[in-house]
């Protein structure tokens, strides 16, 4: 069962912010190799909420180090709080595609 991780972040600016979203926009599959999906919401004008997916809660428990690693390797953020359990829902909308 796909397990999510949903962490709230305060940051010193909104640069700092901008900054980690860029970075895990570009780079998420290099610093998270096992990450399903990542969301990146900026929640504020120096926060921001990421909502990550792994195959399983062993997964995504491997990730943690990797996120404290992101965080000290760009500095100017905190970990506010972190949310995590089994993925019960979820709902995508195919696009239609012509051959």
């Amino acid at each position: 069962m796909s397990y999510l991780r949903v962490n709230l972040v305060d940051f010193e600016s909104m640069q700092n912010r901008d900054d980690s979203l860029d970075r895990i926009n570009k780079t998420a599959s290099e610093m998270f190799p096992d990450i399903e999906m990542m969301l990146g919401i900026t929640t504020g004008n120096k926060s921001c909420m990421t909502v990550s997916i792994y195959a399983d809660k062993e997964t995504a428990s491997k990730a943690v180090d990797q996120r404290d690693k992101h965080f000290l390797d760009l500095g100017g953020m905190e970990l506010a709080v972190a949310f995590e359990g089994d993925l019960k829902a979820l709902y995508k909308r195919e696009h239609i595609k012509s051959e």
